[in-house]
């Protein structure tokens, strides 16, 4: 349960650092690429109204500028006339080196045929970038590009840059939440221990005073023979004895550390487990049958698996059907699977996501004549669980099953 929790508390926690840094990232990118765009814009925009070329009026120069000093020598670009019946009537080069006059008149050309009036076209040729934008003119339609590669791999460089820096960011707070995660969990640990040991020393407690009652009512029948009330009293010891046994087994379970784990025959055990209750449902009138692969065997802790089948079964004898039948299946699948299924027609609408939960009872009156302190369930979910397992539930066809894999 400890080691969960540290594994829980890790991955909660960077789960958090993980969305709180890919909002950042994604904050920054964002704006840089609007940034870096509104820039281009602003580019395209000073062409256009200066009929294609970089103007050397004052006026001009200062909005270029607001770019950056050196902004305006940086520039390449290169722009065409189009008349309306499609032809090229003239083409600038002079501000580009690394496009020459036929690969400009392809892109002007396709700038022009774009249904956009301005985006972004690719030289297939070097792979550059180019941003255009497309304005009707008195002689025809002037078409502008501007060299935008470089802006382009820009933005990539700081999206991959900032995804490196935040992935690394995780894995080191990763890494100290593994260093640190015990000592920040220390008060939770420190209460669960306590909690642990406490049942389990109560649990010694009680079983001695259980003990003399017990013993008591030995004499009590030598002495006076058994009457209802010494078979009432020997009931509740059993049943108080059973309930303190489990909770110290419950308490010894969270850990894998706690485990014994040894190889075991599986089909052995199962084929106990259900022998063993077998007279216990014919009595109440209700069928057991079995069916169970061989040569089963798994690494587990062989009494803490017993366990778990006996309450699985028990649990089904009590809450068949009268006249059901109970089926317990063990097939050697690509890992072993225990299904133990009986006749439920009250299931239906039953919340089952509950049956796992500490000292739940789908009676909660607790007037049933089906005792029990809902600890059975829980106990065999944490059991299989600390093993590496998976227990489920289902309810089909008025039956319901559980499922253990292990």
């Amino acid at each position: 349960m400890i080691k969960k929790l540290q594994i829980r508390f890790i991955t909660l926690s960077a789960a958090a650092v993980l969305i709180v840094m890919s909002a950042a990232i994604g904050l920054f990118n964002v704006s840089n690429f609007m940034v870096q765009e509104r820039r281009i814009d602003e580019v395209l925009d000073i062409l256009t109204e200066n009929d294609g070329v970089i103007p050397e009026g004052v006026t001009q120069l200062q909005k270029l500028n607001e770019l950056g000093e050196e902004y305006r020598y940086q520039i390449r670009y290169f722009s065409g006339l189009i008349s309306d019946d499609g032809s090229m009537r003239s083409i600038n080069v002079d501000s580009i080196a690394a496009v020459d006059l036929e690969e400009a008149e392809a892109l002007i050309k396709t700038a022009y045929d774009r249904a956009k009036p301005n985006g972004k076209i690719r030289n297939p040729g070097t792979g550059n970038t180019y941003a255009y934008k497309r304005t009707k003119s008195k002689d025809g339609t002037l078409v502008v590009v501007y060299d935008c590669t470089a802006s382009v791999l820009s933005m990539l460089e700081s999206l991959r840059s900032s995804v490196a820096f935040g992935f690394l960011c995780l894995i080191g707070f990763m890494a100290v939440m593994t260093l640190f995660s015990k000592r920040a969990l220390a008060t939770v640990i420190h209460s669960i221990e306590s909690q642990r040991q406490f049942v389990t020393n109560a649990g010694h407690e009680l079983k001695t005073p259980l003990t003399i009652i017990s013993a008591n009512v030995d004499v009590m029948e030598m002495t006076d023979g058994k009457t209802e009330w010494t078979e009432s009293t020997r009931r509740q010891v059993t049943r108080l004895t059973e309930l303190i046994d489990r909770l110290i087994r419950m308490a010894r379970i969270g850990e894998k550390d706690n485990l014994n784990i040894v190889d075991v025959n599986l089909t052995e055990l199962v084929t106990g487990a259900a022998n063993s209750f077998r007279t216990v449902a014919e009595q109440v009138g209700k069928t057991l049958s079995q069916s169970v692969d061989e040569g089963i065997v798994i690494k587990a802790d062989r009494e803490i698996l017993t366990e778990v089948a006996n309450v699985l079964i028990d649990n089904a004898c009590k809450y068949c059907d009268d006249g059901g039948r109970i089926d317990v299946v063990l097939k050697k699948d690509r890992k072993p699977r225990l299904s133990v299924t009986n006749d439920y027609t009250a299931g239906m609408g039953v919340d089952y996501s509950k049956f796992f939960d500490r000292f739940y009872r789908e009676d909660t009156s607790h007037n049933s004549e089906k005792q029990g302190f809902g600890i059975g369930l829980s106990m065999a979910g944490d059991a299989v669980r600390a093993m590496n397992g998976r227990i489920d539930i289902a309810y089909r066809d008025g039956r319901i099953t559980f499922t253990i894999i292990l």
